[in-house]
């Protein structure tokens, strides 16, 4: 990773990430996390013609994924927390204070920004606090879940609601 990639990881941002939770338990606050990465859904089925590649695939190659880092850092609050995974080149954000409308607010604006700067969508994945999940792991577990389902819809994934979790 480039030295001037200055984005913790996320085992990193753990001590943070728990710390932030913990005030959103005391004063009973909502917070939202988000699991975010590059993602094309149009080449998501490749398509073939006679051996050759209509619409080749987008994958989340580390220029884009360094492009979504950059573009994190310059539009998220000062209390959020953005931590990379970069081993699945993504990106787990954290936003404080924000309940789910919020969490498909910002998540609308990410997508706007970077449809605008690269031409790509993004797959995202939310979980808030206290509906999704209680604890960072149950938290973490939602986002990734509803990333992993996301494909990258126009409106974030989330888990279904009743579903237990930590």
């Amino acid at each position: 990773m480039p030295e001037s990639f200055d984005v913790p990881t996320y085992r990193q941002a753990i001590p943070a990430i728990a710390a932030e939770l913990r005030r959103a338990r005391r004063f009973e606050h909502p917070l939202a996390v988000m699991v975010v990465s590059p993602h094309d859904p149009t080449g998501a089925a490749e398509r073939v013609k006679r051996g050759f590649t209509l619409r080749p695939r987008v994958e989340a190659t580390p220029p884009l994924y360094f492009l979504l880092g950059s573009l994190l850092r310059n539009v998220l609050r000062e209390t959020d927390i953005l931590s990379a995974a970069p081993e699945v080149l993504s990106y787990v954000v954290v936003l404080a204070e924000t309940a789910q409308t919020g969490a498909d607010d910002a998540a609308r604006r990410f997508r706007e920004a970077f449809r605008g700067c690269s031409g790509i969508e993004l797959r995202i994945g939310i979980a808030t606090f206290p509906s999704d999940g209680v604890t960072l792991e149950a938290l973490f577990a939602s986002a990734s879940e509803a990333w992993e389902s996301s494909a990258a819809l126009e409106t974030p994934a989330r888990v279904q609601p009743g579903v237990a979790h930590g």
